[in-house]
C-alpha cells in the first residue's frame, strides 16, 4: 500500500460522499477509506424501526452496501455492484450506533470480492455482507482540490528522527522536498527565510519555561507529547544519575531518561538558533493543533495518526515531498508541518505561546 494510493482513495472517497445524497440522508458518516477498505457508521433512530422495534433490515443492508461501494470504488475506477448477499445475525435496537467495515478479498482484472461486517457498539456482529463488484474502466471524477500551499517565500521546517534529523523544504510556490542529517547545521538551508525546528530554544537556567507549559495546555489531552525543557545545569551533566541528582537539587524533581536523551539535540540547537536569527522553535503537536482547530484525535504512533495529520496537510494544499530512506512517516509529517508554521512565521502570522511574548527565542511559535 503506497502513500499515493491512500491519498487517491481520501481523493475519491470525499468525492463520491459529497455527491452521495442516500446515505448522507441516512444519518452515515464516511469514517475511513484507503484502498480496498472502507469504514462507515450509522446511527440507529425511531423512525428506521419496523414492527418489531428493531432496525429495518433493509437499512442494514443500505449500511453495508454503502461501505461496500467506497471500498470497491477506492482504487479511482468507476465500480458497481454486480451481486451481493446478506445474513443478518442479530437484530440493532433505537440508539444503536452501527458501524460497516468493507475489506477487499480478491480483485481480478475488472472483477472484485468485498466483506462487510455490520457490528454493535458491543462488538456484536449484526449482519455480514458479501458483494461482488465489476468495474467499468472510467476514472472516478474527484472533487475539486484545495489550492497549493504557497508560503510565498522558501521556509524549512525541521523535526529529529532516530538517526539525526530531516528536513522538508518548501519553495515559495510550495513545492516540497526532503533531506536527511545526522547534524542539524547541515539542514538550515541558506535560502530559507525561516526555518522552524522541533527542538527547545532558549534553555532555561532554572525552573519551567512558560512556553512548555502553555503548549501542554495548548494541545489539551495530547499535552503528554509535551515535555518539560530541563535547566541548563541538568543538561550539561555528562551522565544520567548526575543529571537526576542535578535536577532534584534544581527543581525538587528528578529528570525523565527521555528528556535526557535529548540533552544532545537540545544542546546542538542552541548555539545555532542564537547565532541565525531565522531559527524559531515550533513543537509538531501544536502546529497541527493549530491548523486543525483543535486537538488531534489519534497519536501519531497510531495508522489513525499518521492518516488524520496527511489529511490535515493535504487540506490545507501542502504536497507531501518524497521520504527520505529510513525516515519515519511520522517524522516527515511532523517536519512538513512545522515547514507549514515557518510560513506562518515569515509571513507574520505565526502567534507565540506564552502569548504576548515578543522575542524570538523562549517561545513555540504556531
Amino acid at each position: 500500500m503506497t502513500e499515493a494510493g491512500e491519498r487517491r482513495a481520501r481523493e475519491v472517497g470525499a468525492a463520491m460522499w459529497a455527491r452521495d445524497r442516500a446515505s448522507q440522508e441516512l444519518g452515515m458518516a464516511l469514517e475511513e477509506v484507503r484502498p480496498g477498505y472502507a469504514r462507515v457508521r450509522m446511527p440507529v433512530g425511531a423512525d428506521m424501526l419496523n414492527g418489531h422495534g428493531t432496525c429495518h433490515g433493509g437499512l442494514i443492508f443500505a449500511l453495508a452496501d454503502s461501505a461496500f461501494a467506497f471500498a470497491c470504488n477506492s482504487h479511482g475506477v468507476v465500480t458497481v455492484a454486480s451481486g451481493c448477499t446478506i445474513e443478518f445475525l442479530a437484530p440493532a435496537r433505537e440508539g444503536d450506533e452501527l458501524v460497516a467495515v468493507a475489506e477487499e478479498r480478491s480483485r481480478e482484472g475488472r472483477h472484485g470480492v468485498y466483506d462487510v461486517d455490520v457490528r454493535r457498539p458491543d462488538g456484536g456482529v449484526v449482519a455480514t455482507f458479501r458483494g461482488r463488484s465489476t468495474s467499468l474502466r472510467d476514472a472516478i471524477p474527484l472533487a475539486e482540490q484545495p489550492p497549493r500551499f504557497r508560503p510565498g517565500v522558501a521556509v524549512t521546517g525541521i523535526d529529529g528522527y532516530p538517526r539525526g534529523w530531516v528536513a522538508v523544504d518548501l519553495d515559495a510556490e510550495g513545492n516540497a522536498t526532503a533531506r536527511a542529517s545526522r547534524l542539524l547545521g547541515e539542514l538550515v538551508d541558506p535560502g530559507a527565510a525561516v526555518v522552524a525546528v522541533d527542538i527547545p530554544i532558549g534553555i532555561p537556567e532554572e525552573g519551567r519555561r512558560a512556553a512548555d507549559l502553555e503548549a501542554q495546555r495548548f494541545v489539551g489531552a495530547r499535552r503528554s507529547t509535551v515535555f518539560f525543557t530541563p535547566p541548563r545545569p541538568v543538561l550539561e551533566a555528562q551522565t544520567y544519575e548526575e543529571a537526576r541528582r542535578v535536577a532534584v537539587v534544581a527543581t525538587g524533581k528528578s529528570i525523565s531518561s527521555q528528556s535526557y536523551a535529548l540533552r544532545g539535540r537540545i544542546l546542538e540547537a542552541d548555539p545555532l538558533a542564537r547565532a541565525d536569527a531565522r531559527i524559531v522553535e515550533v513543537h509538531p503537536e501544536v502546529s497541527f493543533c493549530e491548523l486543525a482547530g483543535g486537538p488531534l484525535r489519534s497519536s501519531k504512533h497510531t495508522p489513525e495518526g499518521l492518516r488524520e495529520r496527511r489529511a490535515l496537510l493535504e487540506e490545507e494544499g501542502l504536497v507531501l515531498p518524497e521520504r527520505p530512506r529510513g525516515v519515519p512517516e511520522a517524522d516527515l509529517l511532523d517536519a512538513a508541518v512545522a515547514a507549514w508554521s515557518a510560513a506562518r512565521y515569515a509571513r507574520g502570522e505565526a502567534q507565540a505561546l506564552p502569548a504576548g511574548h515578543a522575542e524570538r527565542i523562549g517561545a513555540i511559535w504556531r
